[in-house]
């Protein structure tokens, strides 16, 4: 039994409170995907959006639909060019941590090299208007 499966959503849907027209997305530990075994994995479980892949370009969730784009993603195994990934409607937050000796890409609010006060951290967290990284 997968995450989408509908006695899993029914009991995601009850016990989170969530409203019934909910949307399941996923998202992969630290952002890597297996390939093809992963977009099976997800269309299987009836998954609407994956927001795993990173790529050079800005980003938005993407639908698992069966149309063909292609994209070069940041972390390998990229999709294959038979998978349909198409521009979702929710925003994928990405940092650049200009404070650490190596600067790049942060897309977690809590590894950006300068840390913020907590109550800034939960205004940034909640409303997304700022960080201590800056917002690409």
């Amino acid at each position: 039994m997968g995450v989408g499966d509908p006695q899993n959503i029914n009991a995601m849907i009850e016990h989170a409170f969530l409203p019934k027209e909910t949307y399941f997305g996923w998202r992969s530990p630290f952002l890597f995907t297996a390939g093809d075994e992963s977009f099976m994995a997800l269309n299987k479980s009836n998954i609407l959006y994956d927001s795993s892949l990173s790529f050079y370009e800005k980003s938005w969730p993407y639908p698992m639909l069966k149309t063909e784009k292609t994209r070069s993603c940041l972390i390998k195994p990229c999709p294959p060019v038979r998978t349909t990934f198409f521009g979702g409607s929710l925003s994928v937050w990405t940092g650049i941590d200009a404070r650490s000796k190596e600067g790049g890409n942060s897309v977690y609010l809590n590894t950006c090299a300068k840390r913020c006060p907590s109550q800034r951290l939960e205004i940034t967290f909640n409303y997304f208007g700022g960080s201590c990284c800056e917002a690409v």
